[in-house]
């Protein structure tokens, strides 16, 4: 059965040799070879969530699965629901990049917390504005 690994963080976030790193050392230390893993993320158009996708396309170990929150009909907390629902779907662990207030990467990496997901927080060396991400 493959492994989830749920990633949650600032679209702010700008560093992407951390979250590269965070992946493949976990996927190192809980994943046997030759198995493919399952990223899961939110699938915003910038920071933590592109490039956590881009770098699940770009590796052969690593399958995606994109959970775009739906601002269409204009709810405020359709982010905080698609959380929600990539929690429910169950993860191995829970890989959070926060940058700023970070609100939506706070609500996920709790939420995961309540379902009992492991969760291991990375913070941004440079914190230069608020994030509601």
């Amino acid at each position: 059965m493959s492994k989830r690994i749920l990633i949650t963080g600032s679209r702010k976030w700008v560093d992407r040799n951390v979250i590269h790193r965070a992946i493949s050392e976990w996927v190192r230390e809980n994943v046997p070879q030759d198995e493919v893993s399952i990223l899961v993320h939110g699938d915003a158009s910038r920071g933590a969530d592109r490039m956590a996708r881009d770098f699940a396309q770009a590796m052969w170990w690593l399958q995606e699965e994109a959970h775009p929150a739906d601002w269409s009909w204009g709810s405020p907390t359709a982010g905080h629901e698609r959380n929600q629902a990539m929690v429910d779907l169950g993860a191995d662990v829970c890989l959070a990049f926060i940058q700023g207030e970070s609100r939506g990467t706070r609500d996920c990496i709790k939420r995961a917390r309540q379902a009992g997901i492991p969760v291991i927080v990375h913070y941004a060396e440079i914190d230069n504005e608020d994030d509601q991400a």
